[in-house]
């Protein structure tokens, strides 16, 4: 079975690094995989290559690439000659449908969404058109795979087809992300944390939807009366240079018990250093990072935004987004609890990951789904996946 992938790019980011796990686990079970990018190759092309896995670029960057990027897409699906089309996000979506009503070939296009619509009027007005573009569009796609039920909830609420959606979520190797007293003790060492401190963390690009504002001022509050805490913050992009972060630049305090670090391909290890994770975001889809910390046995406080609740499942605390306050009380109350109950958290939260959403159980949702809509006949995998 062949599945050809469409993606907007291949940057480190959630979505993308989803596709390189799924990928890998379906070729153990006889299906291969073509990956293209609408933009470069991106960062994880690599990763690709080293498992054997095609992958493709159709610069399409700009508007003077776009008809040659979609001509190039044709031919590849010409020569690939897919079973299913694979879509991964807005804009690869409809590329990947149009490439498709262009080559002639009859694979089903099953489209991909990534994220919740709670930011949606903060975005690009070019990306609140395609959102609405896809509403109209969405009764050709074969299935729509949404990665929260929240996601599906609201695109079908704006339009989006109510007769070929799915929940699934992602999945994780809870060996590579686990706990780790050596990775913990080294990485503390690195930033200069001492053993008695108690480490916040937050993972993630520099992005508007990850809600940093709230998170330097509930950490600032919490700083003025906690001494012993620390905030890291890891992502693409991150930087005293860039909001929210410049403002807080002059500040003795902040600049002190604040670290900031800019993408890191030891991540499984940073987690293992923390004391609790915090995620701040006011949009999200599937938070990738709240279940690699939850792996990693470290303690959550997460905004409800996206599939957060759903990746929780009871463990952690969940508040409002958009609130320093609630985010404040939430990390003071973690921080006030001793050592012991922190790791008992932890335990019962990584738990919770392997239960819920190891990367076996994911990789056989996708197949079923994939042979399912490949055959046209839903009893191919045992009852639509797509209801």
């Amino acid at each position: 079975m062949r599945i050809l992938h469409c993606i907007t790019g291949l940057s480190g980011d959630g979505a993308q690094r989803m596709l390189l796990r799924l990928a890998e686990g379906l070729s153990g079970r006889g299906i291969t995989s073509t990956v293209v990018s609408l933009g470069a190759r991106g960062e994880l092309a690599p990763h690709f290559r080293r498992l054997g896995i095609p992958v493709s670029s159709l610069s399409m960057g700009s508007p003077a690439g776009f008809l040659p990027g979609l001509l190039m897409l044709r031919r590849i699906i010409r020569t690939v000659r897919p079973d299913v089309i694979q879509g991964w996000m807005y804009h690869a979506n409809v590329v990947a449908l149009a490439a498709r009503e262009m080559s002639g070939c009859r694979a089903p296009v099953v489209w991909n969404i990534r994220r919740g619509l709670d930011d949606i009027a903060e975005r690009k007005r070019s990306t609140q058109a395609v959102v609405r573009g896809s509403a109209w569009l969405s009764p050709r796609a074969a299935g729509i795979v949404y990665c929260s039920r929240r996601s599906r909830e609201q695109h079908e609420g704006i339009g989006f087809s109510r007769l070929a959606g799915a929940v699934i979520g992602n999945g994780f190797d809870v060996g590579r992300f686990s706990p780790s007293e050596s990775a913990r003790c080294r990485v503390r060492q690195e930033l200069g944390v001492g053993e008695e401190e108690v480490l916040i963390g937050n993972v993630g690009r520099h992005d508007v939807a990850k809600g940093r504002e709230f998170l330097l001022d509930a950490f600032c509050r919490l700083a003025a009366s906690r001494p012993h805490v620390r905030l890291l913050c890891v992502g693409r992009g991150v930087s005293w240079g860039e909001r929210p972060f410049s403002g807080y630049a002059s500040a003795k305090l902040v600049r002190e018990r604040v670290v900031l670090l800019d993408g890191r391909e030891d991540i499984q290890d940073i987690f293992t250093a923390l004391d609790v994770y915090c995620s701040s975001s006011i949009a999200e889809g599937f938070p990738n990072v709240i279940a690699e910390a939850m792996a990693s046995g470290v303690p959550v406080v997460a905004t409800d935004t996206g599939a957060t609740a759903e990746i929780l499942g009871g463990c952690g605390r969940l508040v409002a987004p958009r609130s320093a306050r609630d985010l404040h009380a939430a990390l003071k109350a973690l921080v006030d609890e001793p050592r012991g109950s922190l790791v008992a958290r932890g335990i019962a939260g990584r738990h919770e990951i392997e239960r819920c959403h190891s990367l076996e159980s994911v990789v056989s949702r996708y197949e079923a789904a994939y042979r399912e809509t490949a055959s046209g006949d839903p009893r191919s995998a045992g009852g639509s996946i797509f209801c």
